[in-house]
């Protein structure tokens, strides 16, 4: 019984096995294998004709573009030449540098905004002429008045816009032909100073650099009459950084008009329309006597340019400081002939004293006088005027008194500026 029981356990064991193993293959084939299943193919993405058209769309669309900005730069329209400054709406400026060079005292410099630049570029605006003395207005948004300020022919290089040292900015007089450099067009420089009462000058010295502002102008204050101003061959050179370049005037001809020798008294920043004048491209062929009061030489701006033009023999320059100018400073007029020994002295003496200056004859007197300044100033030298009518009348709109009129001075030959 043993060897039958020996014999019989191998074998059941085999028995289970094969069973086992016939059941797993049964069960291993009832799914079907998924990599012997037919293929499945997909369609092909169609694409639809608006895709199609797609390129074509914005080729189109970048041809218009190109074709309409070439004509907008190319040929302005006239309704675009309307958004130039003008007398007659305000345009927008921008305040790109501010630097206090005395106490309350500031230079400022204004910059077009890029669409007001892309239209001066458009219509070649240039506003400089020494012939030509022109203030523009500020307005003040919140209270909506306005002040004049007279704008020079300066600029101020980039270099110093980033510049916190405290030190003076390095100043560049405009060119003559800005169309060379389209960093110059339609930037200018005002000297403005602070006062406690005014509205217009505190607003506008508070104002950091980057804030926008609407002036309007230019408004010609007073305009040269002569033959020079249409003959491109006779014009004076302008001024230049570098005076040892400047060329020397031409010569007159004789059928011209004698050019007019001019006194120019101010006070304070009264100063910039003498300084308009004379760094202005085409200034006047005159010879240029300065009688100018401040308060202390701080104050007096842009002296370095003031050394430039009397190094020039363009000006000469007497300053008071220490005490106020009186009637005894005062000249007379061309038209002094016929006044008392004493004031026909005082000009043979002037006309002594500049004699030697290029440009100057010694034959030709000082024929018109300039007076800007606070009103007390202007009160003192040419009397008290009055503003009315001012749009029809201009700055004759009252008699010659003070020193001036003293002096036989009159309104024929005496113009008031706006500083």
């Amino acid at each position: 019984m043993f060897r039958s029981f020996r014999s019989f356990t191998p074998r059941s064991r085999w028995y289970s096995t094969s069973k086992y193993l016939r059941n797993r293959q049964s069960l291993r084939y009832e799914i079907p294998n998924p990599n012997t299943g037919p293929e499945i193919r997909l369609p092909p993405p169609r694409s639809s004709a608006f895709k199609k058209q797609i390129p074509i769309l914005i080729g189109a669309g970048l041809t218009i573009w190109i074709v309409y900005s070439a004509k907008h730069l190319l040929y302005p329209s006239p309704s675009d030449n309307a958004a130039l400054p003008s007398a007659e709406k305000f345009s927008p400026y921008v305040i790109t540098y501010k630097y206090e060079y005395a106490p309350d005292h500031f230079l400022i410099e204004l910059s077009p905004t890029m669409h007001l630049w892309r239209k001066m570029q458009q219509s070649k605006y240039y506003p400089w002429n020494g012939h030509r003395l022109w203030s523009i207005e500020i307005r003040q948004p919140d209270m909506q008045i306005a002040r004049r300020y007279t704008p020079l022919p300066l600029m101020v290089l980039k270099s110093n816009y980033q510049n916190d040292s405290g030190k003076p900015p390095v100043l560049h007089i405009l060119s003559e032909n800005p169309h060379k450099s389209s960093s110059e067009e339609g930037r200018m420089l005002l000297v403005v100073k602070r006062y406690n009462d005014g509205e217009v000058s505190r607003w506008l010295c508070s104002l950091p650099p980057g804030t926008k502002i609407d002036i309007r102008g230019p408004h010609t204050e007073y305009e040269f009459q002569d033959l020079q101003q249409s003959d491109l061959s006779s014009r004076r050179p302008q001024i230049s950084d570098t005076p040892s370049t400047l060329p020397p005037d031409p010569q007159t001809p004789q059928s011209a008009d004698p050019h007019k020798n001019i006194l120019f008294l101010s006070a304070g920043t009264g100063i910039t329309p003498a300084l308009q004048m004379l760094l202005s491209p085409n200034p006047p062929r005159g010879f240029v006597q300065l009688f100018h009061s401040a308060s202390s030489p701080d104050v007096v701006p842009l002296n370095r340019f003031l050394f430039f033009l009397k190094s020039a023999g363009r000006i000469s320059m007497s300053q008071f400081y220490d005490r106020r100018i009186t009637e005894k400073d005062i000249i007379p007029p061309a038209s002094a002939k016929s006044l008392p020994e004493q004031h026909r002295g005082a000009l043979d003496k002037l006309k002594s004293a500049v004699t030697g200056f290029r440009g100057m004859k010694k034959e030709t007197p000082v024929d018109i006088a300039f007076v800007c300044g606070p009103e007390s100033y202007v009160r003192a030298v040419s009397g008290a005027r009055q503003y009315v009518n001012i749009a029809t009348t201009g700055n004759q709109d009252t008699p010659i008194k003070g020193y001036l009129g003293k002096k036989g001075w009159t309104s024929d030959n005496v113009v008031r500026l706006a500083s």
